[in-house]
């Protein structure tokens, strides 16, 4: 009996061993899927090109603020805009320099939001900021300030690159 519990104890301690190995290769595997799926996430909702958020990442986090504006009662203000004669610029002096405008404008862009408003590109030249918490003529006021910083660098051959802006509120009090 004493033999056979000294062989039980043995294949217990060999067991855990085992298991403290398993589980810890089981830790490790479950650390990379989590940084994979982030990292995939990420990739699914960045602009490439720009490193701002994008169309699919823009709809989600609409719905949700929406939901909070209503829920809060608070104004949600948008501004979309695109940059004027952007197929100009491309033809005239390449996609590769039309690829500059547009990572140099949203770098500008993003220096003048506030760490809540969310910047996407839709496509192309066209881009959406979100503006939480956000009345009408504050949104406006920004629009100005963003117009502004916009052409404040200079575009291909020292032209300034001028955008068109559009802005609307919406509050609480009203439906879709």
């Amino acid at each position: 009996l004493r033999r056979r519990a000294e062989q039980l104890d043995a294949l217990v301690e060999t067991r855990t061993a085992e298991l403290r190995l398993a589980n810890a290769d089981l830790s490790r595997k479950t650390a990379e899927l989590a940084e994979t799926v982030s990292k995939l996430d990420e990739l699914a909702s960045t602009d490439r090109l720009t490193g701002t958020w994008n169309r699919r990442y823009l709809e989600d986090a609409a719905k949700k603020e929406i939901s909070r504006a209503r829920r809060e009662e608070i104004p949600i203000s948008a501004m979309t805009f695109d940059i004027d004669r952007f197929k100009e610029i491309n033809d005239r002096h390449g996609h590769g320099v039309g690829d500059q405008v547009l990572v140099e404008l949203c770098l500008a862009v993003r220096g003048e939001l506030r760490i809540t408003d969310i910047f996407a590109r839709i496509g192309g030249d066209e881009f959406v900021v979100l503006l939480p918490q956000t009345s009408l003529a504050a949104a406006v006021a920004m629009a100005g300030r963003l117009r502004k910083v916009i052409a404040n660098p200079a575009g291909p051959e020292g032209h300034r690159v001028t955008a068109s802006v559009g802005v609307a509120e919406w509050l609480p009090s009203e439906t879709f």
